[in-house]
């Protein structure tokens, strides 16, 4: 990814540089479902956060979501940060992920993201983070 402008760095210190979707289609559909305000929830597995070596996302902090090409895109700002076992995610936490019609949908959705990245166990931990929108940079 490329580094921040320096505005944005600025105005967003300690911020995080993450991609959301694993593919340059699903990171682009994420990204709209984020700022048109449908998305409000992020979940991955805890693996994959020590797998990289990228810092857990902290309650209060912003960071960054470029598109695929590395642009910045959007600034999110978390609000609650929870580990929870893949097969303990509830429906309640479903509209508020944005992509899913329904708890089955979602479990199959994740698990096959899970399994594209080596990361699927039925009780994974997964990283759930709740977030609003900060900034808009790109449309």
């Amino acid at each position: 990814m490329t580094d921040l402008p320096a505005d944005i760095a600025t105005r967003s210190p300690g911020a995080v540089t993450f991609r959301f979707g694993d593919d340059a289609r699903l990171n682009a559909h994420i990204l709209d479902l984020v700022r048109s305000g449908q998305k409000t929830l992020t979940c991955g597995a805890l693996a994959s956060f020590a797998a990289s070596e990228a810092p857990l996302p902290e309650p209060g902090r912003t960071d960054i979501a470029p598109d695929w090409d590395g642009q910045p895109v959007l600034a999110i700002q978390a609000v609650t940060v929870e580990i929870i076992s893949f097969d303990q995610m509830d429906a309640a936490r479903v509209p508020a992920q944005g992509e899913f019609r329904d708890l089955d949908d979602r479990r199959a959705g994740d698990e096959r993201h899970l399994r594209r990245t080596g990361h699927f166990v039925p009780n994974a931990p997964m990283l759930v983070e709740t977030f609003r929108v900060a900034e808009v940079f790109a449309p």
